[in-house]
């Protein structure tokens, strides 16, 4: 498609010139269109446990999953995790959206979150607004147990879709 594509350490040298490394290999590119993809991870909150618990998973890992979560609770109710959402409410999965803010999709017009919202709930999506969680922890069937101020519920996973930086 007319596009070269290096797996390499990129610097800029000047103006529309930069220099790749890979291993001992190293090259100088000159082209009028430089992009350096440095790619993104997924944002962790300091969420006591989201870490170190198990069946906890970033939008990267869950996709991995080779059995169906019954119990999905998505920590995020911005476009990630909605799409996620939506994915597994379809798949059969009973889905929970936990979001800090009043609303879901914080960065939309309020029309926009509410209608989907809506739409999403015909789908059988549940939303926790005002979401504050305070940890993250397995019972003994390795079952993620999320405390919302101070509720716990059981999920078989949970997703957080807290954004991505890179």
């Amino acid at each position: 498609a007319g596009v070269d594509l290096y797996d390499a350490k990129a610097s800029f040298v000047s103006n529309k010139v930069i220099k790749i490394v890979a291993g001992e290999d190293s090259e100088q590119i000159t082209a009028d269109t430089i992009v350096i993809n440095t790619g993104a991870i997924s944002n962790r909150l300091p969420i006591p446990g989201l870490k170190e618990s198990k069946n906890v998973f970033d939008s990267t890992g869950i996709q991995k999953l080779e059995t169906l979560p019954q119990r999905l609770g998505i920590i995020g109710g911005g476009n990630i995790g909605l799409e996620f959402a939506s994915l597994y409410a379809n798949l059969g999965s009973k889905v929970t959206v936990f979001e800090t803010a009043n609303r879901i999709l914080p960065r939309e017009e309020d029309i926009v979150a509410q209608l989907a919202k809506e739409y999403m709930e015909e789908d059988g999506v549940s939303f926790v607004l005002n979401a504050q969680i305070n940890a993250l922890e397995n019972d003994e069937d390795d079952n993620v147990i999320l405390s919302n101020h101070g509720q716990k519920m059981s999920f078989d996973a949970v997703l957080y879709a807290t954004g991505r930086k890179p």
